[in-house]
């Protein structure tokens, strides 16, 4: 990240500050209601005993900031508000942040950005998240920034994200443990073959592979990765990307495949919880890859390596593009300050968070914990220190000030 400043008239700043409060509205309501938008509260306001809400006390979206003709600051919501759906779909990573950067709304950031440089207006990007985003979603923001950049909609340095809530606050209120996965990918991306990491990676010959597997990945006409629990095919993703869809990988879509199925089959509310392991023909671990898998309980990447007779279905999954996988998940390891980092991250202290302390009642309530997090080494829990110090943002009441951004 350039500099670590941000410049931005007061008047933006209150703007921005209001927008982000109101992502608590949404992480409020996500807690209080069900799938179908039903209240879980009764008439008091209590939680109802076996009753759960849609998602976890988060809620996030998407805006655009500008300095519109008349020399006035402008910021807008853009697309829709999103509360996290992990519980409603089972789906391991479906955070707020997720939600908030799906296809409909990109399509929407894009025109929205179209429209301004047409109008030779300069925006910058903003993430609103109410709670501080885990790497899988900091992974995601990389990934988009870098795509509007590549694209000429934005310039470097023009994609920011502001949160609420701290990892160590959330833990405390919400009893969620974000801040694992940040050591989780700091270890790993400091000791790849360390075997206490939350995720092994290893390489497997094509003649070595299950029949099934063999199959599949010998025939693929795209890039396929699958994914095997109790030595069955379980899932097969295809890459699904588009101009609109930035993380639909293989890999990707086969533990989201892997993750529906386990409910649909066992009718279990944790299917995230889905054990196994991921056969891909992509040789480096990416930080997309490596977060999404770890909110997950499977554990083992092969990767496969085929004959010199099928060279031409070694499909390589680049994450983002202009980078490999691997130089790629050390810049996200390297956290907010990275020299090549793409977003530039803040916190706001004066952030009222009222969804979680909620969350936690109706916890309380059900004598439950609903929380797809992974149980990982204390090899892993000793980089708190590199984590505390990669993965703290620049609190919003200390940006300079300055007349444009």
């Amino acid at each position: 990240m350039a500099g670590n400043k941000f410049f931005g008239s007061k008047k933006l700043i209150k703007k921005v500050r209001a927008a982000l409060q109101s992502m608590d509205d949404i992480a409020f309501y996500n807690v209080t209601h069900d799938s179908n938008g039903q209240s879980i509260l009764n008439l008091q306001g209590v939680p109802i005993p076996g009753k759960f809400p849609c998602g976890g006390p988060f809620g996030a979206a998407i805006a655009v900031s500008y300095i519109d003709l008349t020399g006035e600051d402008v910021f807008e919501i853009v697309g829709k508000r999103w509360g996290n759906n992990v519980v409603a779909s089972g789906i391991a990573s479906e955070h707020a942040e997720d939600q908030a950067m799906q296809p409909d709304n990109y399509k929407a950031l894009q025109r929205k950005l179209s429209l301004l440089r047409s109008k030779g207006l300069t925006a910058t990007v903003w993430q609103l998240s109410s709670g501080q985003s885990c790497p899988t979603c900091h992974t995601k923001q990389e990934i988009m920034a870098r795509d509007l950049v590549q694209r000429g909609l934005i310039k470097k340095g023009h994609f920011k994200t502001v949160y609420g809530a701290t990892f160590e606050e959330t833990f405390k209120i919400a009893q969620f443990f974000d801040d694992q996965y940040s050591r989780a990918l700091i270890a790993f991306s400091l000791s790849p073959k360390n075997r206490k990491n939350i995720i092994s990676s290893n390489s497997i010959n094509f003649a070595d592979l299950p029949e099934e597997v063999m199959d599949i990945l010998g025939s693929a006409s795209k890039p396929t990765a699958v994914f095997v629990r109790n030595r069955q095919i379980y899932a097969i993703g295809t890459d699904e990307r588009n101009e609109f869809d930035l993380y639909s990988t293989p890999e990707v879509t086969a533990i989201r495949k892997a993750c529906v199925r386990n409910r649909e089959e066992n009718n279990v509310l944790a299917s995230w919880e889905v054990s196994g392991e991921l056969f891909t023909t992509t040789q480096e671990v990416g930080p997309l890859l490596f977060t999404e898998m770890g909110w997950t309980k499977a554990s083992q990447i092969k990767h496969v390596l085929m004959p010199k007779n099928l060279q031409h279905l070694q499909y390589e999954t680049c994450e983002t593009p202009h980078l490999n996988n691997a130089a790629f998940l050390h810049i996200v390891a390297g956290g907010y300050t990275d020299p090549l980092a793409a977003i530039e991250v803040y916190h706001d202290k004066m952030f009222n968070n009222t969804a979680q302390p909620q969350w936690a009642e109706g916890l309380a309530v059900n004598n439950t914990m609903l929380y797809n997090g992974a149980s990982v080494s204390d090899w892993v829990l000793d980089h708190a220190d590199l984590a505390k110090s990669r993965f703290t943002a620049l609190d919003l009441s200390a940006i300079e000030e300055s007349d444009s951004i």
